[in-house]
């Protein structure tokens, strides 16, 4: 990047400047903190790509992208390894930033409009994430659930942590935030307080899961606190200790699908298996987007991992003459 346009700045002046533009990014998305954790990693992605490891998102000269070509350099490494959509959202971070620099001095409003103009082009093909869940697989993925862990306790959390993530179709850490205060098991909900739009909302329980939680919450007891907070070796409940992690989360989920013989399920193909089941039977996208959660019906199109049997068969099912 030598002979670039950089504002004339003291060096401790600049880094200052830099770390405030810093501060102002992950600002920007303190009311999220797993959106605010996915946009550093973005930023970090970038500078480490870029760097071959040398720099991060707190050490990277982030004031040197003054426009649209140093911009597509610096993403390019990028393009080249990881797929489209990690190249979108890494594009995305980069623009926040470099909007964030111009804030605090670091670029001229001319040099961060001329990055704005970067059309994203490039990252890999890859196949398209998540996997059809049946109602089969739920139930063996439940037996799991119901068996596996040496302690009652254990063995009782999680079976209603697995029926929870399969009724209500939350994401991860949208239930391992979840508080008893806001669990209204005679309304067959829980209020979901932490979420991926910020805004709070409500999730259905099935009657299944109301059962499964009932028998959860003799063990808890009726402390403050996480609905799901982690266990002890000996299977107590560590309410001070606050709810479970997203990563715990996901590592059991992990665990429970090895044991289920169901290798590679994610704790977000359950919110996929709520999404798909509800379509297949008949149920209104509008409908489907508003109980998951999704802004838009075209998001919750997406998540239909529905086979292609079942396509074929709704085509089967027209009325059309042989001729």
């Amino acid at each position: 990047m030598t002979g670039l346009h950089l504002v004339s700045l003291e060096e401790g002046e600049r880094l200052a400047m830099r770390e405030a533009a810093l501060t102002l990014f992950k600002r920007r998305y303190r009311h999220n903190a797993e959106s605010q954790r996915a946009m550093i990693g973005a930023l970090r992605r970038v500078a480490s790509t870029f760097s071959q490891g040398r720099e991060d998102e707190q050490t990277f000269a982030w004031e040197y992208i003054t426009d649209e070509a140093i911009a597509e350099a610096v993403l390019a490494p990028v393009a080249d390894r990881y797929s489209r959509a990690t190249l979108v959202k890494d594009a995305s971070a980069l623009r926040v930033m470099l909007n964030c620099c111009r804030k605090v001095g670091l670029v001229t409003h001319d040099e961060y409009d001329s990055v704005t103009k970067l059309e994203v082009l490039g990252g890999q093909t890859r196949r398209p994430p998540g996997r059809y869940l049946s109602e089969a697989d739920v139930a063996t993925l439940v037996r799991a659930a119901a068996s596996m862990a040496q302690h009652e306790a254990t063995r009782t959390r999680d079976l209603a942590l697995v029926l929870t993530l399969a009724s209500t179709g939350a994401r991860g850490h949208e239930v391992s935030r979840i508080r008893l205060h806001h669990t209204f098991l005679g309304e067959r909900r829980v209020h979901l307080q932490e979420t991926k739009s910020g805004l709070p909302r409500n999730a259905w329980l099935h009657p299944a899961t109301v059962h499964a939680l009932e028998r959860w919450l003799e063990f808890r007891g009726a402390a403050k606190g996480a609905l799901f907070p982690p266990l002890s070796r000996t299977g107590r409940a560590l309410i001070d200790h606050g709810p479970m992690s997203t990563h715990q989360v996901w590592k059991l989920v992990h665990r429970l699908a090895e044991v289920a013989d169901l290798p590679g399920t994610t704790v977000h193909d359950l919110r996929r298996f709520v999404i798909t089941t509800l379509l297949d039977n008949g149920y209104d996208i509008a409908l489907v987007a508003k109980t998951v959660g999704h802004a838009h019906p075209t998001t919750t199109a997406g998540y239909d991992k529905r086979p292609g049997q079942r396509q074929r068969d709704a085509i089967a099912a027209i009325n059309l003459p042989l001729g």
